[in-house]
């Protein structure tokens, strides 16, 4: 049974949103836009922000808009891998949170059929619950998404949308949190 997203029990993981990828991903601007949004609830709710970087020298760093977004907060860590748990730096974070009590791991980027899936499908393997962001990944053509969601979602992946992570993180209405996050949901 999977629970609740929670954001005492959940991390942020952006993975490879970076300036030379993203321009050629479908649906890139409102992928980078839900990105955003999370990552400014992220930031609201103090949970942790990892973003992954793949050949930053090649593909260039997170697009500027999503850095901003984290307000410093995100953890920014380099790869060659495609998939985030076989990165040895990624790897020891995400133990660190888990006995911290973070063992969700709300996964974003590009490209959902490379390092999207198979960190998603790896993290799961090693343990973690797994929610990949439907409209928060995306890859260079729409069908390689599809395929990707119909994957992850075969081997057991939760997929959520952005608001579902942003209303399960606030969790009432009739708190600060949703007041204060009221125009990420519109």
């Amino acid at each position: 049974m999977v629970d609740l997203i929670d954001q005492a029990s959940s991390s942020f993981l952006v993975i490879d949103a970076q300036e030379k990828l993203m321009p050629a991903i479908d649906g890139a601007e409102n992928i980078s836009g839900n990105i955003e949004k999370l990552l400014q609830a992220a930031v609201h709710f103090t949970v942790p922000i990892i973003m992954m970087e793949q050949y930053p020298d090649g593909l260039g760093p997170t697009v500027a808009p999503l850095k901003l977004a984290a307000n410093g907060k995100a953890e920014v860590i380099s790869k060659t891998s495609f998939s985030c748990a076989h990165h040895k730096e990624f790897s020891e974070k995400a133990q660190l949170l888990k006995t911290q009590g973070r063992g969700q791991f709300i996964v974003t980027g590009a490209e959902a059929h490379v390092c999207v899936l198979q960190s998603a499908l790896e993290l799961q393997q090693q343990g973690y619950d797994v929610f990949v962001v439907v409209d928060g990944i995306g890859s260079r053509a729409l069908l390689s998404h599809e395929v990707a969601c119909q994957r992850m979602l075969a081997a057991g992946i939760t997929m959520v949308t952005t608001e579902m992570v942003l209303y399960e993180w606030i969790g009432r209405s009739d708190c600060a949190a949703f007041k204060a996050l009221r125009s990420l949901l519109v």
